[in-house]
């Protein structure tokens, strides 16, 4: 039976923008504050008095950062200014949450905080799995709504997933998805992640890769019925959205992929007809790759 809803719609526009808005200023904004904004607190002691960063790293845990002597107005300034950015973000994620974008868990959001603090994704870490795909359909101003409540909750409870081409190869060749991982990596994009209270800079790998090896992973995992249909609406979502909203041609990158995720792609055609019934132009696209 033909699905009766398409496989996603875009957010408003001014619900766009706002998101626009919130990445570009993470983007430039340098190190973030881990955890809660936090206040500035003076404590006391051998004869001075010094500023603190009062925040909280984790619920119920507080922590306090050393800022400066309080006579140091600069460092004060500074802090100060960070603390009003990090606020400022907080509540814009939380909009955005309410308004339908994907945001992940504090606990994700405390890893990648200090992995781009400590300038590992500008080093060539990605984030991939489906925090991936919630981040590209946030890129995208995009809400999946086939399933949507399912894609809520994995974009909440999934493991952080990281990779990078030389290191991370070695671990997964004894694994069902590992394979291929040096084809997802290749020619990443710079982007960004909504979690916690956060909008941080990431790297993820191209949608268009993305597709292609999420359909070769639903062909691997024969046990797991339930995720390799998320793969494949996952993939079907994907090439909608690419198709659609950037007038992309799957053909070249078809063409670019490895024969077995070629294969993977072709055997899958059934299925992928059927998400994709409401979206012709999606549909067409995979019909051209026989």
């Amino acid at each position: 039976m033909a699905r009766t809803n398409p496989l996603y719609r875009l957010h408003e526009l001014t619900i766009r923008t706002l998101y626009a808005e919130v990445r570009e200023r993470a983007i430039v904004a340098g190190d973030l504050l881990p955890g809660t904004p936090g206040t500035l607190v003076s404590r006391a002691g051998t004869g001075h008095e010094y500023w603190y960063r009062s925040y909280y790293p984790l619920p119920k845990k507080r922590s306090e950062d050393y800022v400066g002597p309080v006579g140091d107005e600069a460092a004060y300034e500074v802090m100060q200014n960070r603390i009003a950015y990090s606020d400022w973000t907080a509540k814009q994620v939380s909009a955005l949450a309410k308004l339908g974008y994907q945001v992940a868990d504090k606990g994700v959001a405390s890893v990648l905080v200090e992995l781009h603090n400590r300038k590992i994704f500008e080093a060539g870490l990605v984030v991939v799995g489906t925090l991936a795909y919630m981040s590209w359909l946030n890129e995208y101003g995009a809400m999946a709504t086939a399933a949507r409540t399912q894609d809520v909750d994995l974009a909440r409870r999934q493991t952080l997933k990281l990779a990078s081409t030389v290191p991370f190869l070695s671990t997964m060749q004894a694994t069902q998805t590992g394979p291929f991982y040096d084809y997802l990596l290749d020619e990443s994009s710079a982007a960004a992640m909504l979690a916690g209270r956060h909008c941080i800079p990431i790297r993820l790998p191209q949608p268009a890769r993305m597709i292609w090896h999420k359909l070769y992973s639903s062909t691997r995992r024969t046990k797991e019925s339930a995720k390799a249909e998320k793969d494949l609406v996952q993939a079907a979502t994907l090439a909608a959205i690419l198709i659609e909203q950037d007038s992309v041609s799957l053909r070249e990158s078809f063409g670019d992929a490895p024969r077995e995720l070629r294969s993977a792609a072709l055997a899958r055609l059934p299925r992928i007809e059927v998400l994709l019934a409401e979206h012709p132009q999606a549909l067409d696209g995979f019909r051209e790759l026989r």
